[in-house]
């Protein structure tokens, strides 16, 4: 069965809190089917806002475990439960992915054995089957496919982070590169893609006073561990990405001077991200 498929940007800021952003998520729509690409603060409200029943989510990938990343799964989890979840939700990650959903149930469960007890709740819609994953891990049905490259960001501590690749039964394709340093997995990983969503690191607050918006202490290495605008433009460019969605953003000022950056390294189409924001992969 062909589908038409669409992205939605849930989240496209950073730990910072920003009433006009929230944290890290992307869905891609399938029809009766929704993927989730990370789960930051705001994701269920965001879903909720464009007209998407969370309930339809039954896959979430994660990109890493910085908890811009992850911090609204729980509540994902939760208010699905309660809410009638049917069926179980896959979830894949890199190393730490299994013990992550495994904490929910030891952090709430308070709330959760009292629901069970009163009998308000069974336990059907608690189901959650964790993968760690690792690069080159694929897996997908008659919809999509989705294959993955470690990328560079988090290292610590054994861990690592995924940029993902999801190719469509439509023909479509949309890669994420997650949070990265500048690499040559993310070239490859979106070679000749429908459309890339690339982190982005630009911040005129840092560049005049190394203070990044709405922070209070300085980060000297902060740009350091994430692509710049010119980067990302060369990223698209060698890749071959006919759209590119810059998401992760550090500010709202100058905006014209962001595209204007990544415009001279590619001439394909930009976009500068928003929550909220879809598209048609085609």
């Amino acid at each position: 069965m062909t589908v038409t498929s669409r992205l939605i940007l849930l989240g496209t800021g950073v730990p910072t809190p920003n009433l006009q952003r929230g944290s890290a998520s992307s869905g891609i729509i399938l029809d009766d089917e929704v993927i989730l690409v990370d789960c930051g603060h705001g994701t269920v409200h965001s879903l909720i806002k464009a007209g998407e029943d969370p309930l339809r989510i039954r896959n979430v990938f994660f990109t890493h475990h910085h908890f811009d990343h992850d911090v609204d799964f729980p509540y994902f989890m939760l208010t699905g439960w309660i809410m009638g979840r049917s069926k179980p939700v896959e979830v894949y990650g890199p190393k730490g992915t299994v013990e992550f959903t495994e904490s929910i149930f030891k952090t709430f469960n308070i709330d959760i054995s009292c629901r069970l007890e009163t009998g308000i709740q069974t336990k059907d819609g608690l189901d959650i089957r964790a993968h760690d994953i690792d690069e080159d891990f694929s897996i997908g049905g008659e919809k999509w496919r989705v294959t993955c490259k470690r990328v560079e960001h988090l290292k610590q501590l054994g861990n690592f982070t995924l940029g993902y690749r999801f190719d469509m039964n439509d023909g479509s394709s949309v890669a994420f590169s997650g949070d990265t340093l500048p690499c040559d997995a993310v070239v490859e990983l979106a070679r000749d893609v429908d459309v890339l969503v690339h982190e982005c690191f630009f911040s005129p607050e840092f560049e005049e006073t190394g203070l990044v918006q709405d922070r209070k202490k300085k980060h000297p290495k902060l740009p350091f561990i994430h692509t710049g605008a010119k980067e990302v433009g060369a990223i698209a460019r060698r890749a071959g990405a006919k759209k590119l969605v810059l998401t992760h953003l550090w500010s709202e000022k100058k905006l014209d001077e962001l595209e204007r950056r990544v415009r001279s390294e590619y001439d394909g189409k930009i976009l500068i991200g928003y929550d909220g924001m879809a598209l048609n992969l085609r």
